[in-house]
């Protein structure tokens, strides 16, 4: 998985063949349930990485609206299929939407600003 030494988007598919492959293992009885839980968690933990870096890298980006959602989209469909555990899954929902809150204040700044400077004609007597 760590091919390039970075854990990122391009893992999500190596990640996802080590769940499937663990849960086989698990259903054969090739590990304990303890066992289980410990791997299924680590495997929680790095998909959030994944996630919290894809969020991240969009900040400032201009179509980042429509590529947070197909993000928020992902997220929700990897806890749908067990891939992550609640908590990941709400620290992920949370981020997603301080990071839309803080893209919306900066918006809303930049607006008022520019539009301050529109709206003020300077009036000549």
């Amino acid at each position: 998985m760590y091919d390039d030494g970075k854990l990122d988007e391009d893992d999500i598919t190596d990640l996802d063949r080590l769940k499937t492959d663990l849960t086989d293992a698990y259903a054969k009885g090739k590990m304990s349930e303890q066992h289980y839980a410990n791997l299924k968690s680590e495997i929680s933990v790095l998909y959030e990485e994944i996630y919290k870096k894809k969020i991240d890298s969009l900040n400032g980006k201009h179509s980042r609206g429509i590529i947070m959602d197909k993000v928020k989209d992902e997220i929700k469909d990897a806890y749908a299929k067990g891939k992550m555990s609640e908590q990941h899954y709400k620290l992920l929902y949370e981020k997603i939407s301080d990071s839309k809150n803080n893209q919306e204040s900066i918006n809303k700044m930049a607006t008022s600003s520019f539009g301050s400077i529109i709206g003020s004609p300077i009036k000549t007597k």
